[in-house]
């Protein structure tokens, strides 16, 4: 290898080195997997608010009394806005952060980005994760969703189902919703909180149970793709 070849390798090799120090370490795989831990307990926590009123018919009677003013109905709103801002918050951190982690594979793992990327594809395609990341900015940015008539009520074999829905109508009123998301309401007078939450849930565990599953192999295997072109820099750099 003439000198000028030899001093470009190393130029490579030292530019690959960088790229490999940039690589998340396994603290900051933990940090993202606590970011997606806080998304599924934000998930389980509003489904517990969701279903409680079926538990107890009686509560799902006075919850759907129009004319009750209790404490006890207000309270039960302003749990369920709460742990809803909760729940879209973590679900577009989860988003935010991912995108940024696995940017800093490219270089050393493309196959893992790019398996990555086609999974995460199989979640963005459906039109639900549109609607649950805008939901986040419709709460931030124009309006707290109305519950007022939102909630149903039907007797179905002896049992008392209690769902908390939004109304399509006065959601659209927002001029920002993407095109995705309008066609997750489109043709429906309702969007039933929980189903929507359950079937974009089922989606984030299908991507990153898969993918948490590969964080220490993939930490050992930066390791050892380090050591290796910090072996070959030593010995190019004392070739001859």
């Amino acid at each position: 290898m003439t000198d000028g070849s030899q001093e470009d390798r190393i130029g490579e090799l030292r530019s690959m080195q960088e790229a490999i120090d940039r690589a998340p370490s396994y603290r900051e795989w933990e940090l993202l997997h606590n970011v997606y831990v806080a998304y599924l307990q934000n998930a389980h926590e509003l489904e517990q608010l969701l279903d409680y009123p079926q538990q107890d018919p009686r509560i799902a009677i006075k919850l759907m009394d129009p004319d009750l003013t209790s404490e006890e109905k207000r309270s039960y709103r302003q749990a369920i806005f709460r742990l809803l801002l909760n729940y879209c918050a973590t679900a577009s951190t989860l988003v935010d952060h991912s995108r940024r982690f696995i940017r800093r594979y490219e270089s050393i793992f493309p196959d893992l980005v790019g398996e990555y990327e086609r999974r995460k594809n199989v979640v963005v395609q459906q039109a639900v994760a549109h609607f649950v990341q805008d939901l986040r900015n419709y709460m931030l940015h124009y309006r707290l969703p109305s519950l007022t008539h939102n909630l149903s009520l039907t007797l179905e074999g002896g049992s008392i189902p209690f769902t908390v829905q939004f109304n399509c109508a006065m959601l659209a009123e927002w001029s920002k919703w993407s095109s995705q998301a309008k066609a997750y309401m489109a043709d429906k007078e309702s969007i039933v909180l929980r189903e929507a939450m359950q079937e974009y849930t089922v989606a984030i565990q299908h991507l990153y149970q898969w993918f948490f599953s590969l964080a220490k192999e993939t930490v050992q295997q930066t390791l050892s793709y380090k050591a290796d072109v910090q072996n070959e820099i030593f010995r190019l750099s004392n070739d001859g």
